[in-house]
C-alpha cells in the first residue's frame, strides 16, 4: 500500500470514528441512546458491552458539562461555609482561653477535662440544707453533676433538674456521710450534720493527730465526690475514750452565701 493510500485510509478511519461520536453525542442529548442501548442490550449484540461503556463515559462528560453552573454555585457555597466554621472554630478558641484565665482568676479547679464547666446562681433555698440554682436539664444540668464554688470549695451535688432549675444536696444536708481526709496529717474520717446543722467530722482512734486549723477536703473513696475539693478547717476537736470515734467540728467555707457564683461539672 502506497503512502498516499495509508493517508487516506487514516484520514477515513479518524472520520467515522467522529462521525459515530457526534452520533453518540446527539443521540445521548436527544434521548435515544438508552432507547439503542437497551435494545442493543436485550439482543445481546456483541456491541452491547462497548456501547455501555462509551454511554456511562459521555453521560458523565455532559452532566458536568451540563451541571457546571451548579457545582460551580455548590463549590461557592462550600467555601463560605468552609469560611463561617472556621471563624466559629477560632471564636470557640477565644472562649476557651478565656474561660481557662478565668478558672485560673477564681481558682476553680478543673474535675473532668472532657466535659464543660457551667457557671450559675442561686435562685434561694428549697429547705435547710437543699439549695435550689439556675440553669436545669434544658441547660444541659442532671443529677449527680458536682456543684462547687470558686477556690475550689465544695457546695454539694445536684439531686434533680427541672427544665431550667437543678436541686442541690449541699454539705449540710442530715443524709451525708461525706468521706474526707484531713490535711497536713493525711487522716482519714466522715464527714457527717448534726441536728443543728453543724458539720461534724469523725475519726478513728488510731488515726494521725490532728490540730485546729487543718484542712479538710474530700477523698474521693465513695466514687460520689471527687478528691481534694475543700470543704472547710478543723475548728474544734473532741477526744473521746469512751466512744469508737474521736471527733472534731468542721467550719466551712462555703457560708450558705446565695450571692456567691457557683460551678457546676459531671464526674
Amino acid at each position: 500500500m502506497s503512502i498516499k493510500h495509508k493517508i487516506i485510509y487514516k484520514i477515513f478511519i479518524i472520520s467515522v470514528a467522529a462521525a459515530f461520536f457526534i452520533l453518540l453525542i446527539f443521540l445521548f442529548w436527544t434521548n435515544r441512546l438508552n432507547v439503542i442501548y437497551s435494545l442493543a442490550d436485550d439482543a445481546k449484540y456483541f456491541i452491547g458491552r462497548p456501547i455501555n461503556w462509551t454511554y456511562q463515559k459521555i453521560s458523565n462528560g455532559i452532566f458536568l458539562i451540563k451541571d457546571a453552573p451548579h457545582l460551580d454555585q455548590e463549590i461557592k457555597d462550600l467555601q463560605l461555609k468552609n469560611l463561617e466554621l472556621n471563624n466559629q472554630l477560632i471564636e470557640s478558641n477565644l472562649l476557651k482561653k478565656e474561660n481557662e484565665q478565668l478558672r485560673l482568676q477564681l481558682g476553680v479547679r478543673v474535675i473532668n477535662f472532657i466535659q464543660p464547666i457551667f457557671s450559675t446562681k442561686a435562685i434561694g433555698f428549697s429547705n435547710f440544707s437543699d439549695l435550689i440554682l439556675k440553669g436545669g436539664s434544658e441547660d444541659g444540668f442532671f443529677a449527680d453533676m458536682i456543684v462547687f464554688g470558686a477556690g475550689n470549695i465544695l457546695v454539694g451535688k445536684i439531686i434533680k433538674t427541672l427544665n431550667h432549675q437543678s436541686f442541690v444536696q449541699t454539705i449540710f444536708n442530715p443524709e451525708n456521710q461525706i468521706p474526707v481526709k484531713v490535711l497536713p496529717s493525711n487522716s482519714f474520717g466522715f464527714l457527717r450534720v448534726d441536728t443543728f446543722f453543724n458539720l461534724k467530722l469523725e475519726l478513728e482512734k488510731n488515726s494521725s493527730k490532728i490540730s485546729e486549723g487543718d484542712t479538710v477536703l474530700t477523698s474521693g473513696i465513695d466514687k460520689i465526690y471527687p478528691q481534694n475539693i475543700i470543704i472547710g478547717k478543723v475548728s474544734s476537736i473532741k477526744i473521746s475514750d469512751q466512744k469508737l470515734f474521736n471527733e472534731a467540728t468542721v467550719e466551712p467555707f462555703w457560708k450558705k452565701d446565695l450571692d456567691s457564683l457557683f460551678f457546676v461539672q459531671s464526674l
